[in-house]
């Protein structure tokens, strides 16, 4: 029993170092991808950062470009019936672009978003990988415990066994051995009384003689 318990100790330390090593390359692994994910995400975030304020750039200079212009149309076709259309076309214009820019603008902040989302259920995941190996390792360490105390007690009880089977037997070849010096001395009283008689009658008849 001593025996299957260390072997049983033994094979189970061995998935133990396993786990932690697979536990550790998977942290490795679960790290190096936060980590790119994490400049993928500032990047993105440079990136449109910079992309809005050189839309913004491009769009107040459009706009100023075009009040300038119309300011300009203004007072040099002031007479032309056509002044009122091309304002309303520039309007339109600026209007679309503007929309452009941010539709553009909410598609990477959508973009950006959903990083932060995966970086955050990486996050996740790997809290849960963590929890469930610590369970796991806690659950087998208490089961070689429960394991270990019952191969105890069991060792207990076969030892008090054979301690009791022990001294019944040596009461059982004391009481044995006590009987046979009992027999051999009683023996020895009868043939010693045997031989004292035979001298004594041995005597008295050469006495008679």
């Amino acid at each position: 029993m001593v025996d299957d318990t260390s072997e049983l100790r033994v094979q189970v330390e061995r998935v133990l170092k396993e786990k932690e090593e697979e536990m550790k390359r998977k942290d490795e692994k679960h790290e190096q991808e936060l980590k790119t994910l994490k400049k993928k995400t500032m990047n993105s975030v440079k990136k449109l950062n910079r992309r809005e304020n050189r839309e913004q750039n491009s769009y107040r200079r459009k706009t100023n470009a075009s009040r300038g212009s119309a300011g300009k149309e203004r007072k040099n076709e002031k007479k032309k019936k056509g002044d009122g259309k091309d304002k309303k076309k520039v309007r339109d214009r600026n209007g679309k672009e503007k929309w452009t820019l941010q539709r553009k603008s909410f598609r990477e902040r959508e973009q950006r978003e959903n990083a932060e989302r995966k970086l955050e259920l990486y996050r996740k995941e790997m809290k849960r990988d963590r929890d469930a190996w610590d369970k796991e390792r806690k659950d087998m360490w208490e089961r070689i415990r429960q394991e270990d105390k019952q191969s105890l007690e069991e060792e207990k009880t076969s030892f008090r066994k054979l301690q009791e089977e022990y001294n019944r037997k040596r009461r059982k070849w004391t009481y044995s051995l006590f009987a046979l010096l009992s027999l051999l001395s009683l023996v020895c009283y009868l043939f010693l009384i045997h031989a004292y008689t035979n001298t004594a009658e041995g005597a008295q008849t050469k006495e008679h003689t």
